[in-house]
C-alpha cells in the first residue's frame, strides 16, 4: 500500500479575477471523519474487485478575503521557495502575486529577514511536509517568478 497524506489546499484570487491553487502536504496527518459517507463506501467496495486503499474528505472554508493591487498582481507571478525535509527530500512552495516588500532591492531575491517572510517560514517549519509528511527543515532560498519569463 502506498502513503497517503493530507494537504492543505489554497484557492487565490488576483483582481483580474485569475485564479490558482496551492496544495501542500501536512505533516500532522488526521484521521477523516467519514462516518456519514460509511454507507456509501461500504455498498461502493460491494461493486469493485479493487482493494480501497484510502478515503479523504475534502471540506471548504471560505475566506474570501479581497485582493489588492501590487506590482506583481497576477496569481501567475509568483514566490517560489526551495526546501529540504528532515528525510533528505527537496521541494517548492509558492505564493501567487506576491508583495513587493518581501524581496531584496534586487526585486528577485526573498528577504528572509522581513518579519513576515520569517514568520511564513517558521510557519511552514512547524506544519508542512514533503510528499511523506516529513517537516520541512531548511529553507535552501527564494526568489520571485514573473509571468511570461
Amino acid at each position: 500500500m502506498g502513503r497517503f497524506s493530507e494537504q492543505l489546499t489554497l484557492q487565490w484570487q488576483d483582481t483580474d479575477l485569475s485564479e490558482c491553487t496551492n496544495f501542500w502536504t501536512t505533516q500532522e496527518q488526521i484521521a477523516p471523519i467519514l462516518t456519514p459517507w460509511t454507507p456509501l463506501i461500504d455498498a461502493s467496495k460491494l461493486l469493485t474487485v479493487a482493494g480501497l486503499q484510502c478515503a479523504f474528505l475534502q471540506r471548504a472554508d471560505p475566506m474570501l478575503d479581497p485582493a489588492t493591487t501590487g506590482p506583481y498582481q497576477s496569481v501567475f507571478d509568483k514566490l517560489e521557495v526551495f526546501l529540504e525535509s528532515a528525510s533528505g527530500r527537496s521541494g517548492r512552495i509558492t505564493i501567487p502575486a506576491p508583495q513587493d516588500s518581501i524581496f531584496l532591492a534586487d526585486h528577485e531575491t526573498l528577504d528572509t529577514s522581513n518579519p513576515d517572510v520569517a514568520a511564513w517560514i517558521a510557519q511552514i517549519m512547524r506544519v508542512l511536509g514533503d510528499s511523506n509528511g516529513n517537516p520541512w527543515t531548511r529553507l535552501y532560498n527564494g526568489r520571485r517568478i514573473r509571468v511570461g519569463r
